[in-house]
């Protein structure tokens, strides 16, 4: 896929906010473009590229289930902490003191052919506990600090539990029989119009057609969903609570669907007490309580599966799924390990802490309370 320029092709908002991101953070030169990246994002500490499923992230058009208030203050902030997480790459961790990648990649002191990726890793975990505490801003009064620190948090937060529905073509039939409500980018035509089209052809973009318009509404682009944690929490519709059982386990049977009456968090604490946006344990169907590794979340509206990145690491996974995971070697274990190591990071610097703890006990209790399900996910049991 081509590069597009992101000032052109992103949807206002995001644009508005890459320019207050990187004023914060005192690198205003980077530019910003739209692209197909690795997780969606990368930066060769000359620009910033984000990919096309990060940008529609940022189309309130195309989230559901969120109040009003809520819909305003969490539309687009995940992929606005991906923003800062690649400009933390240049001011924080390795920084533009760095020629290349190469010369700190020298200073990993394990084998070479696994070197790239403990970088990203112990990079990745670096970065993203200053960005949620705030200590690379360099601009702007300290309210100003704060409230950004504090949105970056929810961001990360955001970023990993949110739902993304990426069955185009299920939606595509639902909003054709007015199963699901239309909201498409309404153009001069009209809903479905573009407003820059093939001659003739008002449902047919052309070039110049900015890019997150083409991405907008049922059956164009992926669609947005509140975690089970949420949706539970807001005593959300039935649709929205729905888990399909990926592996026979107890009383659930694979490729059941079930309804999830309360979460429970690795704490202990269950809702309302559980935070929207937070790792969950358990689910409760039926009465009683099952690991949440076994449940893969369902789209609200096609019903099929949605998961989170969280799940996309964590669930079970199948034989094949398996397969194409360890393909991509220490990714699996590595990648687990981020998780924990940012949520340790997340607890310790919170209020609401950990198991009634904060600081370095949070984040101990934490790791250690997550540790058998981190085991299990690495060895897919």
């Amino acid at each position: 896929m081509a590069e597009y320029d992101g000032v052109i092709h992103a949807p206002p908002w995001l644009v508005k906010k890459w320019n207050e991101l990187r004023g914060m953070y005192g690198i205003p030169d980077i530019p910003l473009r739209i692209g197909r990246s690795l997780h969606g994002a990368h930066t060769d500490l000359n620009d910033v590229e984000v990919g096309v499923d990060l940008m529609v992230n940022t189309i309130p058009e195309n989230w559901h289930g969120f109040s009003t208030t809520d819909l305003k203050k969490l539309c687009g902030i995940s992929t606005a902490f991906i923003l800062a997480h690649e400009i933390g790459h240049n001011n924080i961790h390795p920084g533009r003191g760095y020629n290349t990648w190469g010369d700190i990649l020298a200073e990993i002191d394990v084998e070479n052919r696994a070197k790239a990726r403990w970088m990203n890793v112990i990079s990745d975990i670096v970065v993203n506990f200053n960005i949620v505490n705030g200590t690379n801003i360099v601009n702007g009064t300290p309210d100003e600090r704060k409230q950004l620190a504090d949105q970056m948090r929810i961001g990360l937060q955001t970023e990993h539990f949110l739902r993304h529905c990426g069955n185009i073509d299920s939606h595509k039939k639902l909003l054709t029989a007015g199963k699901v409500k239309n909201n498409l980018y309404v153009g001069p035509s009209g809903a479905g119009s573009y407003p820059a089209h093939e001659v003739g052809k008002p449902n047919t973009p052309s070039k110049n057609t900015p890019l997150w318009v083409t991405y907008q509404g049922h059956g164009r682009g992926e669609q947005v969903y509140p975690s089970i944690a949420y949706s539970v929490k807001k005593n959300l519709a039935a649709s929205y609570r729905k888990v399909s059982c990926v592996k026979t386990t107890g009383t659930l049977r694979k490729g059941t669907t079930y309804g999830v009456e309360n979460v429970k968090a690795y704490d202990g604490r269950v809702s309302p007490n559980v935070q929207e946006w937070e790792p969950i344990k358990q689910y409760k169907i039926g009465g009683s309580w099952h690991s949440a590794r076994y449940l893969v979340p369902l789209c609200p509206d096609c019903g099929e599966a949605a998961g989170s990145i969280w799940d996309n690491w964590w669930l079970w996974k199948t034989r094949e799924q398996e397969a194409r995971a360890r393909a991509g070697g220490s990714w699996m274990f590595l990648g687990t390990q981020l998780f924990v190591f940012e949520w340790a990071g997340m607890y310790a610097t919170q209020a609401s802490g950990f198991n009634g703890k904060t600081g370095r006990k949070a984040a101990t209790d934490f790791i250690t309370n997550i540790s058998d399900d981190m085991d299990a996910a690495m060895r897919n049991e």
